[in-house]
């Protein structure tokens, strides 16, 4: 009877945890935080620019274009990314952590890769003597003669 329960709880333990593992159809949180971002810039670019001036458009459809646009710049579905989004919300803990990420103010981004400066070279007694020289004597003035 001990064996038949052992079996029965380490099967039940298996299947919790497989159930609670993240599908390969779900966006990982890190591009599910990265569409959300974006769906808030354009929700924001919507009220702030287009509805405001032009108050003919629905905000329904206009929103609809700008996230099929930011589906297709994510490589992600309307869809999946609603699987996604039910996902999350029956699992609070991690929607949490992403909402929390959404809340804390991105970096700009560097659009190249910038090279860090070299280290300067310590410069020898010499060179230090050489260039106080320098910057001691007046500068030469060459003359020019003008023709009129």
């Amino acid at each position: 009877m001990r064996q038949i329960l052992l079996v029965v709880s380490v099967f039940a333990l298996l299947f919790a945890a497989c159930k609670s593992k993240r599908s390969n159809s779900v966006i990982p949180p890190d591009k599910m935080e990265l569409v959300l971002r974006d769906m808030m810039r354009a929700d924001k670019f919507l009220a702030d620019y287009v509805l405001n001036k032009d108050t003919t458009k629905k905000i329904d459809s206009e929103s609809v274009k700008l996230y099929q646009q930011i589906f297709s710049i994510h490589q992600i579905s309307g869809e999946q990314f609603q699987k996604s989004f039910s996902y999350y919300k029956e699992h609070p803990d991690q929607l949490r952590a992403i909402m929390d990420s959404l809340s804390r103010p991105v970096s700009a981004a560097p659009t190249e890769m910038v090279q860090p400066l070299p280290a300067p070279q310590p410069q020898s007694a010499a060179d230090t003597t050489q260039n106080k020289a320098d910057t001691n004597q007046k500068p030469k003035i060459k003359k020019v003669m003008a023709i009129d």
